[in-house]
């Protein structure tokens, strides 16, 4: 942040703030060791990209392939971790000592398992739906591949978010072949097979295909093409500036920018989440024009009938110079939420 130098009228100086993105590029704050894929592996990458994004349009505007073939959601879903999941092999290292300079040919074999189970899967996917094997009956090739893509997950996670994440998932990956244990108590179940669990995991729309993957592959993808084509063309930045050039000088109009922000943005819909992202960025626009936030607590309050519901109501008061205010104006924000 500097200050532009003020003149000797009584013109208030104006404060600008300098862009984070830059000297560094639209990076993260955390830096996480990854290798830098070049040549034949980034032209793929670059390729497979290309595909992942007219994927995920020739879904969400039903083109058919413009040829009139209709895909299942789950070979959809396939298809899109056929085209991403390897790829995590070859950009994150198997370890601290792994090369970053080369790909090493275990991370080219799990890049080709990958696929190859991927792809199998993918192919098999209509059967299962139609057939019902993801409860009974899959055939040993389809299992096998199964595995496959159980063990080529697990170690994708381990490469992204570490040991820690990994141990907190696999149990429950496992718990289907331990559910009868004498020892898990009132967390026993019906177990399974090995066969049984491995058709259950990656045919089913409940494990590998199931809500994570869902979000993802048919609302957060736009979202992310969406995003980073506003970030890498300057428009964010340009609709946030036309917000702060439209309502920045009115009352309250730290909130009128984050709302019409997000507006120009194209995240502004009627759900809590939206909601909270617009209150988190009218947030990052008060401080960045340097007001304080303090905080207050309320007491509890009455309904009026026989039972009374105790509420804690946290409010943030902004206040300009160190001087807050209890009504409402520009130095004012009520924000409640309830706190557990």
């Amino acid at each position: 942040m500097t200050h532009s130098p003020t003149t000797g009228t009584s013109e208030p100086a104006r404060v600008q703030f300098a862009d984070p993105h830059a000297t560094t590029g639209p990076h993260e704050a955390e830096v996480t060791r990854v290798r830098r894929l070049t040549g034949f592996w980034r032209w793929l990458l670059v390729g497979l990209t290309a595909a992942t994004i007219f994927l995920c349009i020739n879904q969400q505007f039903t083109l058919r392939f413009f040829v009139g073939y209709t895909q299942l959601n789950t070979e959809y879903f396939y298809l899109l971790i056929v085209l991403m999941l390897p790829f995590t092999f070859l950009i994150f290292p198997g370890g601290e000592k792994a090369p970053l300079d080369r790909v090493p040919w275990y991370d080219v074999a799990l890049f080709i398992v990958t696929i190859a189970s991927g792809i199998y899967l993918m192919l098999n996917i209509r059967s299962a739906a139609e057939l019902g094997w993801e409860f009974t009956g899959a055939p040993p090739r389809v299992i096998g591949a199964g595995l496959v893509m159980w063990f080529v997950l697990m170690e994708a996670l381990r490469r992204t978010g570490g040991w820690s994440l990994l141990l907190s998932v696999l149990p429950f990956t496992l718990y289907p072949l331990i559910a009868e244990s004498k020892w898990l108590g009132p967390l026993r179940g019906t177990q399974s097979t090995l066969e049984q669990a491995t058709a259950y995991h990656v045919l089913s729309t409940e494990s590998l295909l199931g809500i994570p993957i869902q979000a993802f592959a048919e609302t957060v993808i736009g979202f992310l093409v969406f995003g980073t084509a506003l970030m890498m063309t300057g428009a964010g930045k340009f609709f946030i500036n036309l917000a702060f050039a439209l309502c920045g000088t009115f009352r309250g109009g730290a909130a009128k920018v984050g709302i019409f922000a997000s507006a120009l943005l194209g995240i502004r819909h009627d759900d809590d989440t939206d909601d909270e992202e617009d209150r988190i960025l009218a947030i990052v626009r008060w401080r960045h024009r340097g007001v304080c936030i303090n905080r207050r607590r309320a007491g509890a309050s009455g309904d009026g009938r026989d039972s009374v519901r105790d509420r804690t109501v946290s409010e943030r008061v902004l206040c300009r110079g160190g001087a807050c205010s209890d009504h409402t104006g520009d130095a004012l924000l009520h924000w409640p939420f309830h706190a557990g």
